[in-house]
């Protein structure tokens, strides 16, 4: 009996790896039909701007066909109709060159997404330097050529996918950082159900209280007036784990820090 709740332990810990994802595909452009990748960066060249200090994530996403149409001419080093080939997976390397402080993750996680199915690449994480940097996607296509083709038929060959490069500008605060441990203060840390946080002396304004996800996903949001400066919080119904919180108002950053849920 031991040894079957063991073993019924470890399916569900497994159910649970194989069920958590690093992303989600934007579902509006899966049910466009359309294919290829979301955002295009030869319309689209710009990713969302960031701010250093403030959480970022952006998703792109890839739609890929059962099959293409492809002339393989170059190939078999004579012409030759084009002909349809089976798209068994769309191999994605994921950039070399992100902003510091943000790094990117596939979905499937071994970035490779089978034909007639879709996948996407997060990058996520808190910035730490302002700039624009170039990030370019690259793609291999491993299509089946049909035996009828000369030469290579009945075989899997690979095809670079061509992607133009986006790009990502992170952006310093218009505002500052006025965040020190002696004046501004969020604890317990770890925390179980409530976490407080106390403002310093000099914010008497209307402040923006925003909790972020590990992977720089908006969780929840709610503004209070700085009359009072310790703020108290219920985040029980997060599930354990690291997040982000930022707090604001209209001339500061007034804290950002990370904390853990246990």
């Amino acid at each position: 009996m031991k040894a079957i709740i063991i073993s019924l332990f470890s399916i569900l810990i497994l159910s649970q790896i194989t069920i958590a994802q690093n992303c989600t595909p934007d579902s509006v452009f899966i049910n466009s039909g359309s294919t290829g990748i979301n955002p295009d960066p030869a319309v689209s060249p710009n990713l969302p701007d960031g701010t250093v200090g403030i959480p970022y994530s952006t998703t792109i996403s890839f739609l890929v066909p059962a099959d293409t149409l492809i002339d393989l001419s170059s190939i078999v080093g004579f012409p030759v109709p084009p002909v349809t080939c089976d798209i068994n997976y769309l191999s994605i390397t994921t950039p070399m060159l992100l902003p510091t402080g943000l790094v990117a993750l596939c979905e499937p996680a071994i970035c490779q997404v089978p034909g007639d199915s879709n996948g996407c690449v997060i990058i996520s994480g808190t910035p730490t330097a302002d700039g624009t940097t170039p990030t370019l996607f690259t793609g291999m296509l491993n299509i089946y050529i049909p035996a009828s083709v000369p030469i290579i038929g009945g075989t899997n060959i690979d095809l670079p996918v061509p992607y133009s490069p986006f790009s990502i500008t992170i952006l310093l605060s218009t505002v500052g950082i006025v965040d020190t441990e002696e004046s501004a203060s969020v604890y317990p840390n770890p925390f179980c159900d409530e976490l407080t946080i106390d403002l310093p002396g000099n914010i008497d304004n209307e402040v923006i209280i925003s909790i972020y996800s590990e992977d720089a996903k908006l969780i929840q949001s709610r503004t209070h007036l700085s009359g009072n400066k310790s703020i108290s919080m219920s985040l029980s119904h997060l599930e354990n784990g690291l997040y982000f919180i930022v707090v604001k108002n209209s001339e500061a950053i007034v804290i950002t820090r990370e904390i853990i849920k246990e």
